[in-house]
């Protein structure tokens, strides 16, 4: 029987599956927010659409801590290493997740400020900026329970790791319900505010479990706190702050060029900054199928990679990389044609009625006119980072993000005054990230010889 760190399509597709669930539950969190508060009206839709992007903005930056955890947990789950490597790599990542923390708290004082200076609709700042410094004040159970989720899924517990998602969710659903339309709505500043610490209570819970199951499964939790456990966690958490920013600022560079146009679209009117969200909830929700395949990719290439830390050289072979491609890229096409063919339901649901269809299903057209080059751009910034080649990904993605597409959005919107073409210009980055990630792996790591039997 194969072990669960072996490239078969099962496990690969198992893996998939469940990450994306999990996935299409995070969004869940989400548009469960917009459907329950899309009852008080459109302002309260386009508030938690904004503020949720620019939340996905932030967590993005943090979120490299999360996959660089990922990627060497699944390296020591390949190579067998003694569990005190494991229990080092976690508190290594908790110092990392402290010093979040400390930023998180910082950046809540720029948040007001920043959308005045983005000159967003007045009526927006206040319920946008409120949704937003309530997440902030969530970072640390956020991280936690994303790392512990990854850890339990990396070691073969991925049941366990779906169940907590949804518990997690009927929390959250339960909270927002309870915060929203009862007698206790009175003790928060706007709906917006009650939504978020709604979800940070929801991820506070899902942190804990996950993490007490995750060190009782790993037999992680009898393990002494010696000498050699706490160097290596040193040792984890300076590699983590010297590798994680790299990737975090290219996720990030990923999410300016979708953040900073939207911003842009906001300075336009309600109705606008209405469809926009909701046409990127729509397209965030189809992301779920290509980001669960990503996933699965990274860990069995990171599985893979572990298998050579032991040989003179890293190699994963032409005919293995192929096939994690095709296991990525046939569910995203299917999945791609099931939403062009139901767009008009998907934005009717999740909009609740409270936004301009047609207006929504151009921009998410828009969207979805470059997945099969998005589909390129991701995978191979998926292998590049099990490589960590994060100064790389840095340079190319900052380059290409702050010099290409933001400027092609503000003439969108500003000079041509089309919220349509600002979010149709992101396509550009994307074609030539995808043809540089390509280009990259293809002259460095593309050797022969399968590590898979």
């Amino acid at each position: 029987m194969a072990t669960h760190t072996e490239l078969t399509l099962q496990n690969f597709a198992k893996y998939a599956i469940i990450s994306f669930i999990i996935g299409l539950v995070t969004i869940g969190f989400s548009i469960a927010d917009l459907l329950m508060i899309g009852f008080l009206g459109e302002v309260h839709v386009a508030a938690v659409g904004l503020g949720d992007l620019i939340i996905t903005f932030i967590f993005a930056g943090t979120v490299s801590f999360v996959d660089i955890f990922s990627s060497r947990l699944a390296n020591f789950e390949g190579s067998k290493v003694h569990r005190s490597e494991h229990l080092g790599l976690a508190l290594g990542f908790l110092y990392s997740v402290a010093l979040c923390t400390v930023l998180a708290l910082i950046l809540r004082v720029m948040i007001e400020p920043s959308l005045v200076f983005f000159r967003q609709v007045d009526e927006l700042i206040k319920p946008v900026s409120g949704y937003v410094n309530n997440r902030l004040l969530g970072i640390a159970p956020f991280l936690i329970y994303m790392a512990a989720s990854e850890a339990l899924r990396i070691s073969g517990q991925r049941t366990h790791a779906l169940y907590i998602f949804i518990f997690g969710f009927i929390i959250n659903i339960l909270l927002n319900a309870c915060f929203l339309y009862t007698n206790v709505s009175v003790f928060f500043s706007t709906p917006e505010a009650a939504v978020a610490i709604a979800t940070v209570i929801a991820h506070t819970f899902m942190g804990v479990i996950a993490t007490i199951l995750w060190l009782t499964k790993a037999d992680l939790a009898k393990t002494v706190l010696h000498k050699k456990v706490l160097r290596s966690a040193n040792n984890n958490f300076f590699f983590l702050i010297r590798t994680a920013p790299g990737i975090g600022v290219r996720l990030l560079n990923d999410y300016s060029g979708a953040i900073l146009p939207l911003l842009f679209i906001g300075t336009m009117d309600v109705r606008t900054v209405a469809a926009a969200s909701i046409a990127t909830k729509v397209y965030t929700l189809f992301c779920r199928v290509p980001q669960a395949a990503l996933s699965a990719s990274y860990i069995y290439y990171s599985y893979g990679l572990s298998e050579h830390m032991r040989q003179p050289v890293s190699e994963v072979s032409v005919i293995t990389v192929r096939r994690l491609f095709k296991y990525t890229a046939w569910p995203t096409l299917i999945v791609l044609t099931l939403t062009l063919s139901t767009s008009i339901s998907l934005i009717q649901i999740i909009g609740s009625g409270a936004v301009d269809v047609k207006l929504t299903q151009d921009m998410l057209l828009a969207y979805l006119l470059f997945v099969p080059f998005y589909i390129i751009e991701q995978f191979y910034a998926e292998l590049l980072t099990a490589h960590n080649r994060s100064a790389f990904l840095f340079g190319v993605s900052t380059a290409v993000t702050y010099l290409i597409t933001i400027p092609l959005a503000y003439i969108s919107v500003f000079f041509w005054k089309s919220a349509l073409f600002a979010i149709a210009v992101k396509g550009v980055s994307v074609i030539i990230l995808s043809i540089i990630y390509w280009r990259q792996y293809q002259q460095r790591w593309n050797y022969g010889g399968s590590f898979y039997a």
